[in-house]
């Protein structure tokens, strides 16, 4: 059978595709949606990244397709109810990228409570302002995590050697589960948006969640709080957050993911009062060898499947 990989891949997955002698492949690093069209007929299989997007009508020119591999946690690009009519499973890299995504969100806690990025730049401005960047300290401060999945257990367990007190809410969280986790669980998500000095997102993007924050709960946070979204794009309402920022009702913000991507020219991109990345949770060297490797072997599994 033959697989196409849409967008750059490990070493790790390669060489273990390189090693088998069951099927072959056909490796593009950063092919577009339109690219598609007129290759994926061809294909058993297929592996992709954030990009490209998978919608029905390149799902409906897969007439030989069985299996997608989400290099990847997040399936917002895939049109997963296309996939499941037309019978192709769907896989995706869920524990790889854990440690990874968990060590990026507390960098962002940190950036921002300490005002890394803004100090940074004014040194290389040449301006020596101390008074300027006063932060705040992490120790005995209370974060609270909004879905209590993997991700936001690892930075629960990170927030611990901080001194941080941990809340949590999450609809599927049990209280065992919870209590194993060190995590006090809420009932409902505005006392964790009430009480929490700061918020990170941990849930997937589905039409629940959605502009889950949007004025109406930023309004509920503290004004001194500050909110961290390595998630997914679109979870926060990117204008009422611009304006929550810009009018100092919550004091900074640490975003990785956008409603649309790549995006230069978000506003939010330009206040002093946020740190920015372009979706690094994920890109690290150890997690883009494990991504690859667990893909690969997932859609080889699943393909022995159809032999």
């Amino acid at each position: 059978m033959k697989i196409l990989i849409a967008q750059k891949l490990g070493e790790s997955g390669l060489k273990i595709l390189r090693n088998q002698k069951r099927h072959t492949f056909d490796y593009y690093q950063a092919l577009k949606t339109e690219d598609l069209f007129p290759l994926i007929a061809k294909y058993d299989a297929l592996i992709v990244r954030s990009q490209p997007q998978l919608n029905r009508p390149i799902l409906l020119m897969g007439q030989n397709l069985k299996v997608i591999g989400r290099a990847g946690v997040g399936l917002d690009n895939i049109d997963l109810k296309a996939a499941s009519e037309l019978q192709i499973e769907v896989v995706n890299s869920a524990d790889a990228n854990i440690i990874s995504a968990a060590e990026h969100t507390f960098a962002l806690i940190m950036a921002v409570s300490r005002n890394l990025v803004s100090a940074h730049q004014s040194l290389q401005k040449g301006i020596w302002n101390r008074e300027l960047f006063i932060g705040t300290e992490l120790y005995a401060k209370t974060l609270g995590l909004i879905g209590c999945g993997r991700i936001a257990t690892h930075v629960a367990q990170i927030a611990k050697g901080f001194g941080l007190k941990i809340i949590g809410y999450d609809p599927y969280l049990t209280p065992e589960s919870a209590q194993e986790k060190g995590i006090c669980k809420k009932e409902k998500i505005d006392e964790v948006l009430q009480k929490a000095d700061i918020i990170s997102l941990h849930v997937q993007k589905t039409s629940e969640t959605t502009n889950l924050l949007t004025e109406k709960e930023l309004q509920k946070m503290k004004s001194s709080a500050i909110l961290i979204n390595c998630a997914r794009g679109g979870v926060v309402n990117e204008s009422d957050l611009y304006a929550a920022l810009l009018q100092k009702k919550i004091a900074g913000a640490g975003i990785d993911v956008w409603e649309t991507e790549p995006d230069t020219t978000n506003p939010l991109q330009k206040l002093s009062n946020v740190v920015a990345t372009p979706h690094l949770g994920a890109l690290t060297q150890e997690a883009q060898e494990r991504v690859s490797e667990s893909i690969v072997q997932k859609v080889l599994e699943k393909l022995e499947l159809h032999n």
